[in-house]
């Protein structure tokens, strides 16, 4: 009840643009694909809509999706453009696979090489016990 009131109140003056954080956590299936239909609605009527969700069986909804890993961005794509880049059958899984893919790219040096070249003395190894 109080999150529909909250949206309620969101919507009441009609916005050009709408911040949902999580509009539908707690919401039961019906509810929820008729909130989803609003959000639509009001984008079809020019609105901005951005919603924050951690259920990515929800982003599918969406015409763009951002996603996001310690506050920086992973990714921007049409949920189709994800699922094709990835090859998944869902967001889930899509996600899961950028996320694997983040990791590669950022893997960690292997060697104790310093930047500058110099070889750490034992002990100054980042993330090396001390």
């Amino acid at each position: 009840m109080v999150r529909r009131t909250s949206l309620a109140c969101a919507l009441v003056h009609d916005p050009d643009v709408l911040f949902l954080d999580e509009p539908t956590v707690g919401l039961d299936p019906k509810l929820r694909a008729t909130m989803w239909e609003g959000f639509r609605e009001r984008r079809d009527d020019g609105a901005l809509v951005v919603v924050s969700t951690h259920y990515l069986g929800e982003v599918s909804r969406c015409d763009r999706v951002l996603f996001l890993r310690d506050g920086a961005t992973l990714a921007l794509d049409t949920p189709e453009g994800f699922l094709a880049r990835t090859g998944a059958t869902d967001m889930e899984d899509a996600f899961l696979a950028l996320l694997d893919e983040a990791a590669r790219v950022e893997q960690p040096r292997t060697d104790a090489t310093s930047v500058d070249g110099e070889v750490p003395a034992a002990g100054d190894v980042e993330g090396g016990a001390r």
